[in-house]
C-alpha cells in the first residue's frame, strides 16, 4: 500500500514472472529469483550477429545496397511519372466493396482454411478466359498459377530453372526487378541489345537457359516487338533448347494500331512462360499476379508456389474472380484505356510544344 500500487497489479506481475521462469515459488516460504539466470549483453541497435549467410542471403544483402528501400513521398508530386502506379480515381471501389462483402459473408461459415497453392479455381478460370480474348494466350485454367504479384512470378521462374552460373539472356536495357532476381540466384547475364523495334534476335547468345523479354511494351523504352522478331526469338528458343519468359505486365495498354498477339500464343512447342499482373490495371496493393506455364511444367510450379507461401490471399482472389466473371473488369479496362489515351495525347502534345519552343 505504501508504494501506491494496486494489489491486483502486483499479483499479475508475479504471475507473469512465474510464467516466464524468472522467479519460482516455494510453498510456505515465498517467491525467489530463479537461480542460474544471467544477464544478456546489450548490443548496439542494428548490429547483426556474426552468422554465415547463404549465397542467396549474400546476394540479397548486395541488392539491398544497390536498390535501397522504396520510400513513399510525404507529399504528392505535381507531376509523377512513376511507372508502377494505377488510376485509382477511375476504379469502381463501390462495386469492388460489394463483391468483397459477399465473399466475406460466404467465407464466414468456417470456409477459411487453406486453398490450392496455384490459386482458387474461379480466378484461374477467369484469368484464362480473359487472356484468350484480350491477348490470344493459348491456355486452360490448369496452366495458370496465381502469384503474389508479378515479382513473385518472376522469382518462381528463376527458382525453378536457374542455378548459380547458368547463362540467362535479358534485354538491355531491362527491368531492374528481373535483373536483381537473376543476380540473387547467381545467373550469368547475357545482355541482348535493343533498337527502335525492340530486342535484336541476331544478337541472342548461342546458349542460354532462359530469355526474359517484354515484347508488348519493352521496359523501359516502350517499343513494341514486331511479329517477325517474335517468331525469330521462338526459333532461337527451339534451336538452343531455351525457354522464353514473356513479361506482359502492361500488355493491356495499347493506344495505336492493331494489338499483336502474345508470344505465348505463337508458341506451338510449349517453350514460353507468360507472366502478367493486375498491379497496373487495378492497383499494386492487390498483390495478385500470375503465370501461364506449359502443361508439362504445371506440377513443378504448383509445388514451387506451395514451398514459397502455400497460397496467395483467398478473399482477394475470390473478389477478383467475381469482378472479372461479371464483366466489370472488361468494362473498367475500356474506360481506363479511353481515359489514358486522352492523357497520353495531351502529354505528347505538351512535350512537342515544349521541345520545339
Amino acid at each position: 500500500m505504501h508504494l501506491g500500487v494496486s494489489r491486483t497489479v502486483v499479483l499479475v506481475a508475479y504471475e507473469q514472472l512465474l510464467a516466464e521462469g524468472y522467479v519460482s515459488g516455494r510453498p510456505g516460504s515465498g517467491t525467489y529469483v530463479t537461480q542460474g539466470l544471467h544477464g544478456i549483453a546489450s548490443t548496439p541497435p542494428g548490429t547483426r550477429p556474426k552468422v554465415q549467410l547463404a549465397a542467396f542471403g549474400i546476394a540479397a544483402e548486395k541488392a539491398a545496397r544497390r536498390v535501397g528501400i522504396k520510400r513513399v513521398n510525404a507529399s504528392p508530386l505535381l507531376y509523377d511519372f512513376a511507372y508502377a502506379t494505377a488510376d485509382t480515381e477511375l476504379f469502381p471501389f463501390d462495386k469492388w466493396r460489394r463483391i468483397l462483402l459477399r465473399v466475406i459473408r460466404k467465407y464466414s461459415d468456417g470456409k477459411v482454411g487453406y486453398s490450392a497453392a496455384a490459386g482458387v479455381p474461379e480466378l484461374r478460370e477467369a484469368i484464362c478466359q480473359h487472356l484468350k480474348r484480350s491477348r490470344a494466350v493459348n491456355c486452360d485454367p490448369s496452366q495458370v498459377i496465381v502469384s503474389t504479384g508479378s515479382q513473385q512470378a518472376l522469382e518462381l521462374v528463376a527458382r525453378v530453372f536457374v542455378d548459380r552460373g547458368d547463362p540467362v539472356a535479358i534485354e538491355d536495357p531491362h527491368y531492374q526487378g528481373t535483373r536483381e532476381i537473376l543476380a540473387a540466384y547467381g545467373a550469368r547475364l547475357r545482355r541482348v541489345p535493343i533498337d527502335r523495334l525492340g530486342l535484336i534476335p541476331r544478337a541472342l547468345p548461342a546458349k542460354a537457359r532462359l530469355l526474359f523479354v517484354t515484347p508488348s511494351h519493352q521496359f523501359p523504352t516502350g517499343v513494341i516487338l514486331p511479329l517477325e522478331r517474335r517468331t525469330k526469338i521462338l526459333q532461337w528458343a527451339r534451336q538452343t533448347n531455351s525457354l522464353v519468359v514473356e513479361n506482359d505486365r502492361d500488355g493491356e495498354f495499347r493506344y495505336a494500331g492493331r494489338p499483336l498477339e502474345s508470344m505465348q500464343g505463337l508458341d506451338v512447342e510449349g517453350r514460353t512462360i507468360y507472366v502478367g499482373t493486375f498491379s497496373r490495371t487495378i492497383f499494386p496493393a492487390l498483390r495478385i499476379g500470375y503465370l501461364v506455364v506449359p502443361k508439362a511444367l504445371t506440377e513443378i510450379f504448383w509445388m514451387a508456389k506451395w514451398l514459397g507461401d502455400q497460397q496467395s490471399a483467398v478473399l482477394e482472389q475470390q473478389t477478383l474472380a467475381e469482378f472479372m466473371s461479371s464483366g466489370q473488369y472488361d468494362l473498367y479496362l475500356h474506360r481506363l484505356l479511353r481515359r489514358n489515351a486522352i492523357r497520353r495525347t495531351a502529354l505528347l502534345e505538351a512535350l512537342d510544344r515544349t521541345m520545339r519552343g
